[in-house]
C-alpha cells in the first residue's frame, strides 16, 4: 500500500497525525489497535460533528416520542437524526437483511 492509495484527505495528513490516531486507538500501550475500533473511527471521519442546536432537535425529538422515558427500537430508528444523511447507504436488492 502506497499513500495513493488512500483517500485524498488522508493524503493530506502528516506522519504525526497517524502516531496521534494510533496513540489514540492503543491508549494502553499494548502495541496494538483493535480493528473494529479502527473501522468505526474511519468511517466516522465523514461524519460532521453535530452542534448545539442538532443535538437539541435531536433530543426533543426523542423525547417527543418516548412513553414514560422509554423508546422501543422501532420508535428510536423511526426518528430522523443529524447523521442520517452521512451513516446510511443504499443497499442492493442481492444484499441480505441479517437482522
Amino acid at each position: 500500500m502506497t499513500k495513493g492509495d488512500l483517500p485524498e484527505d488522508w493524503q493530506a495528513r502528516d506522519l504525526k497525525s497517524y502516531y496521534r490516531l494510533i496513540k489514540n486507538l492503543d491508549q494502553n500501550s499494548r502495541g496494538f489497535v483493535d480493528f473494529k475500533r479502527l473501522c468505526t473511527y474511519i468511517c466516522l471521519l465523514a461524519t460532521p460533528i453535530p452542534n448545539e442546536l442538532n443535538i437539541s432537535e435531536y433530543s426533543e425529538a426523542l423525547i417527543a416520542k418516548a412513553t414514560q422515558g422509554w423508546l422501543d427500537e422501532q420508535t428510536f430508528v423511526s426518528i430522523p437524526a443529524f447523521f442520517d444523511y452521512y451513516e446510511s447507504s443504499a443497499h442492493s436488492e442481492a444484499s441480505k437483511n441479517f437482522c
